[in-house]
């Protein structure tokens, strides 16, 4: 009985983290939106990373999905991310360790907002993609 509760208690604070927006210690959060191809808002939810002036970076995130959009590939729930600057471009993995079910965000270098494109990419190469924007700290509330 005793391991019953452990494990439900457990449970119960691992389901009201899972909800909780994710930030690092030393990063800088960035609230983000998807959009289809048509132009509507279907992913919102915030990044936590610090960005480079270039190099690889890393963090996390926590998106909801709008409505039921079809075909957006692993952008919603939580995650880690793996990012890099290069050459003036800015891209981001959100699901750095998956080769068939990647959604990868690409954006002109900007300080603290980076509006590009978003892509679910798997085996046969990009699924469906829209646009996306990223706003920093300096936009906050």
């Amino acid at each position: 009985m005793k391991n019953v509760m452990v494990i439900l208690i457990i449970g119960l604070i691992g389901l009201h983290c899972s909800k909780q927006t994710i930030v690092d210690p030393g990063t800088e959060q960035w609230h983000y939106t998807a959009l289809d191809s048509n132009g509507v808002t279907i992913v919102t939810g915030t990044m936590s990373f610090s960005l480079p002036d270039s190099g690889r970076f890393d963090g996390r995130w926590s998106l909801q999905t709008t409505g039921n959009p079809p075909n957006i590939g692993s952008q919603s729930g939580n995650g880690i991310l793996v990012g890099m600057v290069n050459d003036g471009t800015v891209r981001i993995d959100l699901n750095p360790n998956r080769i068939d079910d990647n959604v990868t965000l690409l954006a002109p270098f900007q300080r603290q907002i980076l509006q590009g494109k978003w892509m679910w990419v798997g085996l046969p190469g990009v699924i469906n993609e829209g646009r996306f924007t990223l706003l920093g700290p300096a936009y906050e509330d």
